[in-house]
């Protein structure tokens, strides 16, 4: 499945938001071997800043962060970008029936720690 999951990643760019330091460097390290191009945001303030002066394909957001969380990031994105893809992850187990799944236009969900097989069919489902 991998194969088949890099045709439809490996031209893309991902706009990847965690505020822990730790996961960032072992997700980021695992994004990067399946997109051409993977940026890293602390928080939703600098994701926003990074995501207006960039070009993305997909964001992998979390949720809850300090300075601005991932639903008030995604809210500003959505002010402008209705199409761009969306995955949020988080620690959260009922994501898909929050009350911002629609609102926010979500195309995927992720929950902590990632599961490869999960994840791998997350990214066949929204990018393939």
């Amino acid at each position: 499945m991998i194969n088949e999951i890099l045709k439809c990643t490996k031209e893309l760019k991902l706009l990847y938001v965690e505020d822990d330091k730790l996961i960032q460097s072992a997700y980021g390290d695992l994004f990067s071997s399946l997109f051409s191009s993977v940026l890293i945001a602390d928080d939703g303030i600098d994701a926003l800043e990074k995501y207006k002066n960039g070009d993305f394909d997909l964001i992998i957001s979390d949720i809850r962060m300090p300075n601005m969380s991932g639903t008030k990031f995604i809210r500003e994105i959505r002010k402008t970008d209705k199409d761009i893809a969306v995955i949020i992850y988080s620690a959260w187990n009922d994501l898909e029936k929050s009350e911002f799944s629609d609102e926010l236009n979500i195309s995927g969900y992720m929950t902590k720690p990632i599961q490869t097989d999960s994840m791998l069919e997350i990214f066949k489902k929204v990018l393939c």
